[in-house]
């Protein structure tokens, strides 16, 4: 049982730091006393214990990162605390103070406990169980571990240990060093407390007999207050919608205190994002600063990227003429189109869709980190459920030149679903809900079947809300991440599966039309409008023609469908659309509807396919949720809620941000380092039924070569296996169910892979004695993504030999004597290991299970043959031969456009700075100049020469800037900046001298009174502190007092153009330098008296055994004994108790012993 605390120096800190080790405290200083909350005495730790803390640390602990900034400083001895009374106001502050600067520097923040009394209990209860509403329990168990294990903790109790443990039972009792020690044996927990006590920062208590098998984080703060620790955003992960024309972003930061799940904004403070990226002279813009030129640049504004994803070059062309995008794009050597953009010097370069989607994904995970303050790599990314396996290689490959980690593609069904199940109660039974979104581009219809089941959570049966298809219902919590929360403590596991579970939940259907959204309505209106404008111009003019005109025609044509949705009719205005000809018009929202007439029915398709496919009707349907944009339109929601009968529509989630919301908690979910505290899973669906076909030589086309792999709807992540009988190379194609197939796809196949190696190995093998014939196994994989891969092939090789081994069971005769019959069991390990070291030299796997026995002799031995079994598995080379433009980008291809966009964000992080350099040069010669006109106090402290030849410094920076500095780079704004601030911060800081150095003299000697007071009170109040600490403490009152009084007279004799001789800096650190001194002698515990217990005959002392309640005699042995059965070091323990608790749960109040 160790406890360690550690020396951690960083350069403001000047003190020498102490630590204990609890181990070694009986043998030390057994008549020591230490009262409630102080450190834990101990010897200097051993090097060996140093190793053991720093491999405890490395051990992947979702904690572990914490320490391991710790782990490698030397432990030093520490002195012990007792918390004899509470500390004045001045103490608190400094000690305040000092454990904010410790947390600063280690990064780390505190989740701040509600202070009555329970302190302690309920930050172990945040750390064991996320959640500081345990502590009931977190007491209970630590109670439990004191009753069960007396002798490990009574020597360090400073009173009758049972009134001690009766004690600890009562809520609002304060905890102790040994309370936790008790906690880390019970939860097998090593605790590292960081401490506010001038010479210990750090200290660290280990569990007694085990090994920790988690880490508990707590500060301690004025020897009265623990709270809860965490490492700053550490943990932080985030989700993009990854919209048509937008992108949404959010991020999960557990910073305490803070909201969880928050919308990252851009640096216009909004919270969606125009999906653009441009380029104009060499510059790259995007999102807000792209939007702004796109109405006079449409062929350098880049937009709609998700749609061409896995596109031809000539679907690609199609797209782009059909939305008027006059971009220059070219195909590329996969068929696919590339864009050709312009530099600022004439040069021109190609970008892959994957390239300029990656810019835009890039561009989302610095908001994400802007927002949060940390860096955030790890992103869930929310794609429409039409993207097929095409598209979702290619969004994965843009994510990874963006450096993001995609954590999974989520379908934004699956997003929203989760959203809407977060806060809702299933347990009065479970429903049927449909999502029903409509978005720029597309239009999707889900069906998702929410249910809920009992489970036992603290001991109390609670009722689990989930829709996620279980795995095996015999299996219970087979995944589960335990990480932070913060206030509102929301939890989040996955439930694989449930002993108790009686249903089946997953996401039912989802059926779509990729060509219905938001867009097409609008582009109906600009159609429309586009006419009108033809008509009043005359003459045979085509606005179409015009990309700039059209630009500017769609961006009013959208505000104008905007209003309609509000109003029943809409002006639309658009100055200079062509030749300086102003356009000018109005429409109805009746009108909007005729021009869309077709479209309102063509609405309805998906949710009718979707009930029709899964037998249900509109009566079993608990709700139809509406979210995306484009059903704000009133007609479709007229038409929706006719087809539904209803007169009101669901409308419980944010259409906008539903979906980035929901891709966060399954984010959230799946990064290692975060738990949230809600028992809600979700497992997305194939999309598309997928196929795996062979093809090669003596290959029958049949129904053994071509199977059904992937049905629809099957869970992600999933594996699968084939197996096919054959001899030679083959070929492997995965494609499509032909029935439904993803957007602009004309063939089916979307991977193709050669599988080589067989051919040899049946050339090798065919001449030995085949037991079976030779087949191959093909592994496949369908990721968290839905991407399916074919991940491993092996051949299978099974041959039958003819071997001799030794007879079984022979007996022998001895030739002197008759001896009883031996048999002796041989042992074959030596000998399967010989044979699997020689097939592993080759690569291949040898799988032999034979008995092999030897009979003992004083002869030869004798042997018999026998058939063995061999297995050999050969793995089999894969090569990816997928061609197209669904060929997913090389390495190389990616590594050189990597470094393009690298360089490309280099530009951009200096064109930021440039800027802002600029505005602050801009701005400090303002202020300044403010400054110096408006402050008369500025005549006391400068002279005028000094202050006329700095503002003539002013103008000739101020003219520079507007002029030749105009594109400076950021380093001439710099120099400028810093030649400026030489001349003037000496001025502004005499300025501040003038008022800060009287309130810090004022200050000092006002404490210097109050010194005077503290050590008289020390002599009634303390006596026991040593006179040496105290004559330290008065010594250096004086030598302040009198360096105070030097000072401010040379002060007085100075003149005011001059540096200063005082400043106000000086006093404080003299000053706080005197008070920690005061605190630390403060500090000092008051030893406690030794007390010699009276001589008592053998009579009273057995009537007082007999009598008392409290005494401290030892237990007899079988109690002891059945105490420690009972308590147990190595037990168990969860919140929900073992099962004897459960059966017979303890009282909440707290009983006697």
């Amino acid at each position: 049982m160790t406890c360690t605390s550690k020396a951690i120096l960083p350069h403001h800190f000047i003190s020498s730091w102490i630590c204990s080790c609890w181990h070694n405290m009986t043998e030390n200083n057994s008549n020591a006393s230490v009262s409630s909350t102080s450190s834990l005495n101990s010897s200097i730790p051993d090097t060996e214990d140093d190793h053991t803390i720093a491999s405890i640390l490395a051990e992947g602990n979702s904690q572990g990162r914490l320490g391991k900034r710790l782990s490698h400083l030397d432990s030093v001895p520490h002195t012990p605390r007792v918390n004899s009374e509470i500390p004045d106001v001045n103490d608190a502050t400094l000690d305040h103070e000092r454990l904010s600067i410790r947390l600063a520097t280690y990064g780390l923040e505190e989740l701040h406990m509600e202070g009555d009394g329970n302190c302690q209990f309920r930050a172990l209860a945040d750390q064991l169980f996320r959640s500081p509403d345990y502590h009931k329990h977190a007491r209970k168990q630590i109670v439990k571990q004191l009753k069960h294990h007396r002798k490990l903790y009574e020597g360090y109790v400073p009173m009758k240990y049972r009134s001690y443990v009766k004690k600890m039972k009562k809520l609002g009792e304060w905890g102790d060093h040994v309370t936790l020690q008790a906690a880390a044996d019970r939860f097998g927990a090593k605790i590292c407390v960081l401490t506010s006590f001038r010479d210990t920062c750090y200290i660290e208590i280990f569990p007694k007999d085990t090994s920790p098998t988690r880490e508990i984080w707590l500060s301690f703060w004025s020897e009265v207050h623990y709270n809860s620790l965490y490492a700053n955003g550490e943990s932080a992960v985030s989700s993009i919608d990854l919209g048509s024309e937008w992108i949404k972003v959010a991020v999960v930061n557990l910073k305490p205190g803070q909201t969880p799940i928050s919308i990252a904004i851009n640096e216009m403070s909004k919270r969606k994002t125009p999906a653009l990226v441009a380029f104009q002279s060499g510059t790259r813009l995007l999102g807000e600063e792209a939007l702004g030129i796109a109405a006079r640049y449409p062929d350098k504004v880049y937009s709609h990227l998700r749609d061409m994803l896995g596109k031809s070059y000539e679907k690609v062309k199609g797209f782009l003429e059909a939305m008027h995008l006059p971009y220059d794009v070219v195909k590329d050597s996969r068929g696919a189109a590339a864009f050709r953009v312009e530099d600022g010097d004439g040069n021109v370069g190609l970008y892959s869709v994957e390239e300029l989607l990656g810019m835009i994904l890039g561009f989302a995970g610095d908001l994400a980190e802007f927002h949060s303050k940390v860096v955030v790599k790890d992103a869930v990314i929310g794609v429409p459920a039409y993207f097929g396996q095409t598209e979702r290689r290619g969004l994965v490959q843009a994510a990874q030149l963006a450096g993001i980690n995609v954590l999974a593609l989520i379908n934004e069904h699956s997003g929203a679903a989760l959203q809407y199940g977060i806060d809702k109660d299933f347990s009065n039974g479970s429903r049927y809900v449909v999502f029903y979104d409509m978005g720029a581009s597309s239009t999707y219809a889900a069906l998702v079947y929410f249910s809920a089941y009992n489970a036992k959570e603290f001991g109390k049966t609670v009722s689990v809300n989930q829709f996620q298809e279980v795995v095996d219902p015999k299996k219970k919590y087979l995944t589960e991440r335990l990480c932070c929360g913060h206030s509102s403590y929301i939890k989040f596991v996955i439930m694989v599966g449930c002993s108790d579970l009686n249903h089946v939940i997953y996401v039912k259907d989802v059926r779509w039309d990729p060509e219905l959204g938001g867009q097409t309505m609008e582009s109906r209106l600009v159609e429309y409008f586009a006419d009108e404008f033809n008509k009043q111009v005359g003459n045979g003019v085509d606005v179409r023609k015009f990309p700039k005109a059209m630009a500017k025609l769609k961006k009013q044509v959208k505000r104008t469908k905007e209003i309609l949705s509000a109003n029943t009719a809409a002006p639309i205005s658009v100055e200079s659309l062509y030749d300086d000809r102003d356009f000018r018009s109005t429409i109805t929202r009746e009108k909007f509807e005729e021009l869309c007439a077709d479209l309102w029915d063509r609405s309805l398709v998906p949710v009718k396919e979707v009930l029709k496919h899964s037998g249900l009707n509109l009566d079993e349907l608990y709700a139809i949720e509406l979210i995306g944009g484009a059903t704000r339109v009133p007609k479709l929601q007229a038409k929706l809620q006719e087809f539904l009968g209803k007169n009101e529509l669901d409308k419980h989630l944010d259409a906008d941000e539903a979906v980035v919301l929901g891709s966060s908690l399954h984010a959230a979910n799946l990064s290692d380092g975060i738990k949230l505290n809600r028992k809600l899973g979700m497992v997305d669906g194939s999309s598309y039924g997928l196929v795996v076909e062979l093809d090669g030589p003596d290959l029958l086309k049949d129904e053994s070569t071509r199977q059904l792999l992937v049905p629809r709807m099957k869970k992600l992540p999933s594996k699968m296996f084939r197996s096919i009988i054959h001899m030679k190379d083959f070929e492997v194609s995965l494609s499509y169910e032909p029935d439904l197939l993803p957007p602009g796809v004309t063939s089916p196949v979307f991977a193709q892979y050669s599988v080589s190696g067989l051919t040899d190995a049946s050339e090798k093998y065919s001449s030995r004695n085949l037991s079976s014939p030779i087949k191959a196994n093909l592994h496949f994989s369908l990721s968290r993504s839905g991407i399916l891969s074919l991940d491993r092939a092996d051949a299978v090789i099974e041959i039958s030999e003819w071997v001799e081994v030794p007879k079984k069971n022979l007996t022998v005769e001895n030739t002197t004597t008759t001896s009883p019959n031996i048999t002796l069991e041989t042992d074959t390990k030596n000998t399967t290991e010989e044979n699997d070291e020689k097939l592993n030299s080759d690569g291949v796997t040898d799988n032999t299970s034979i008995d092999v026995t030897q009979e003992a002799s004083t002869t030869e031995p004798v042997t018999e043959k026998k058939l063995k079994k061999r297995t050999f598995r050969i793995p089999l080379k894969i090569v990816e031969k997928t061609e197209g433009p669904g060929m997913p980008l090389s390495e190389e291809y990616l590594a050189q456009a990597k470094r393009k966009l690298e360089e490309l964000n280099k530009k951009d992080a200096e064109r930021r700075r440039t800027a802002e350099l600029k505005n602050n040069l801009e701005g400090y010669i303002y202020s300044t100049k403010e400054k110096l006109e408006t402050t008369e106090e500025l005549e006391k402290i400068s002279t005028d020469d000094e202050r006329k030849s700095f503002i003539e410094k002013l103008d000739e920076v101020q003219e520079w800037l507007y002029t030749d500095g105009e594109d400076a780079t950021a380093k001439e704004f710099q120099e400028r900046l810093d030649s400026l601030k030489a001349s003037g911060d000496p001025i502004f800081f005499r300025y501040k001298e003038l008022s800060a150095r009287p309130a810090a003299i004022e200050l000092a000697r006002k404490y210097l009174g109050e010194l005077q007071q503290i050590v008289q009170a020390w002599e009634t109040k303390k006596p026991w502190l040593p006179k040496d600490r105290i004559d330290e403490v008065v010594s250096d009152g004086d030598k302040l007092k009198s360096w105070l009084d030097e000072k401010e007279a040379e002060q007085k004799k100075a003149s005011g153009f001059s540096t200063p001789v005082l400043t106000s800096e000086e006093i404080y650190l003299k000053v706080l330098n005197l008070q920690d001194k005061v605190a630390s002698a403060n500090r000092i515990p008051k030893p406690k008296p030794k007390i010699e217990k009276p001589k008592k005959n053998k009579t009273e002392t057995s009537g007082d055994n007999m009598n008392s309640d409290d005494s401290t005699a030892e237990e007899t042995p079988e109690k002891e004994k059945q105490a420690d059965s009972d308590g147990s070091a190595n037990e168990n323990i969860n919140p929900e108790g073992s099962a004897d608790e459960k059966a017979n749960p303890e009282p909440e109040d707290h009983d006697e012993l």
